[in-house]
């Protein structure tokens, strides 16, 4: 920021001179009174350095605008599917991820009393705009067991996500197999 400031206080000094000089030579009867203004001659140290720092600024810029393009196609690329996320697909899956322990302890438990349980389990649920998960509820399922579906709505009723101050909607499917045959 340091140095955004001394590139722009330069920037002012020259279009100060460059106006000054503009109405000093101008054809026009108006002058305008405008105090000469007196600059140190730049070393050419000085002059690679601006020129180094005024670099580093239009590459943070592009850099800036990548991002933003980036997370604009992103969103694109989420309204394509028909579900308008509000958060990010990493964030989703990083709270999966984070909870795959006690999602994989939900089908455990069945697991030991119902041999050969397999499915998928699709869940719906709203993140608030404070980050917390409201109204978790299975929307489709092919392992028709209740008591893990219920395990799984209520670990995810328990998660919290970044707050984007807009509620989200997420549909998530969850794929369970054994890998005991």
């Amino acid at each position: 920021m340091k140095h955004l400031h001394q590139i722009m206080s330069l920037l002012l000094v020259f279009l100060i001179s460059v106006y000054a000089y503009g109405c000093a030579n101008s054809s026009k009867t108006t002058r305008h009174a405008v105090p000469p203004v007196e600059t140190a001659p730049a070393s050419a140290a000085a002059e690679a350095n601006a020129a180094n720092e005024l670099r580093e600024v239009e590459n943070i810029m592009a850099q800036q605008q990548k991002e933003r393009e980036a997370r604009q196609e992103k969103a694109s690329e989420q309204e394509d599917t028909g579900v308008t996320y509000i958060l990010d697909k990493e964030i989703i899956h990083a709270a999966v991820a984070e909870n795959t322990e006690d999602l994989s302890n939900c089908y455990a438990n069945e697991l030991e009393n119902t041999k050969g349980l397999k499915g998928t389990i699709t869940v719906s649920w709203n993140v608030m705009g404070d980050g917390r998960v409201s109204d978790a509820k299975v929307t489709d399922t092919t392992m028709k067991n209740k008591n893990v579906e219920n395990c799984i709505v209520e670990c995810i009723s328990k998660w919290r996500f970044p707050a984007t101050g807009t509620k989200a909607s997420v549909d998530y499917p969850f794929e369970f197999e054994s890998s005991k045959k």
